[in-house]
């Protein structure tokens, strides 16, 4: 909640449908002003695209969910968030560098909604550190294997080589943010195979953990590393998969940039095997002044 309390921060919602929690949130109990983007809800389901939902009125002290309110400015734009600026399919897209170009580090919070869009959002924003120093916090919903219309330029390969490019997208993320919560406890808690396979047809998922429970969309946030104390700033070490990896993981196996599985675990024992030579030691010490005495 401290990440959230910034004086000149704002919030930035991609992807607010007939109504964004998100944002009215971050307004009600922290007082940021946001700006709001979609291009796909009409004006007509949605107040706050429309423009006439409560805009900076305070609420009247009323932080609760049953009616829409923005205690501080909002602004709204019938605009996607997209890799490239520009029309594409009839609607208007701009990217996250754009939308970041001018503001102070640690003063924005993103939230991206944008129903597998996010791909080629991230891996800008992963690959430009001025904008990623920009975002103080992430919240965001993860599509893994869907068909985005602003994603069609990857979508010419096959699905493997997709989820894979999704998956090292977000271990890069995790790397360089620090994880501060997800849906998937809640998810997992509901997660029933032995009582829902028997009755329906349990089709394996795209992305899944060992056990088979589902990773496809779930929710996730996120906190800049430089908001953090002391070692906690620096990037996690990079994880590297298994050494039967397929060939395009094999360059980065070798490379030796990231731990290897195991080295954690020689390291421990490697700790373990000295204190027990010093403990052996200490005892050899004493038994010697015992018989000296």
């Amino acid at each position: 909640m401290k990440a959230m309390r910034h004086e000149n921060g704002v919030g930035l919602s991609f992807g607010i449908e007939e109504r964004d929690m998100w944002s009215e949130y971050v307004s009600k109990w922290y007082h940021v002003p946001t700006e709001l983007f979609d291009c796909f809800i009409p004006p007509e389901n949605s107040p706050p695209i429309a423009g006439t939902a409560p805009n900076g009125t305070g609420c009247g002290g009323n932080v609760d969910s049953s009616s829409i309110c923005y205690a501080t400015p909002y602004q709204s734009s019938r605009v996607c968030l997209g890799a490239q600026a520009g029309m594409l399919g009839g609607r208007m897209y701009t990217t996250l560098a754009d939308t970041l170009a001018g503001r102070a580090p640690l003063s924005a919070h993103v939230k991206i909604d944008v129903e597998g869009s996010e791909w080629s959002i991230l891996e800008q924003l992963l690959a430009s550190p001025s904008d990623l120093a920009k975002v103080r916090t992430l919240d965001m919903e993860v599509h893994f294997g869907f068909n985005a219309m602003s994603e069609r330029p990857i979508q010419s390969s096959d699905e493997y080589t997709r989820l894979l490019r999704e998956v090292r997208i977000m271990e890069e993320l995790g790397r360089r943010m620090q994880v501060t919560g997800s849906t998937l406890e809640v998810y997992r808690q509901g997660w029933l195979p032995e009582q829902d396979c028997p009755l329906h047809n349990c089709g394996e998922p795209p992305v899944h953990t060992a056990g088979g429970f589902s990773v496809q969309q779930f929710a996730v946030s996120y906190v800049n590393r430089a908001y953090l104390p002391g070692r906690l700033r620096q990037p996690a070490p990079q994880a590297c998969h298994h050494r039967r990896a397929p060939e395009g993981l094999r360059d980065l196996l070798e490379s030796g940039r990231c731990l290897r599985p195991g080295r954690g675990r020689r390291r421990r024992r490697r700790r373990r095997r000295r204190r027990r030579r010093r403990r052996r030691r200490r005892r050899r010490r004493r038994r010697k002044r015992r018989i000296t005495l």
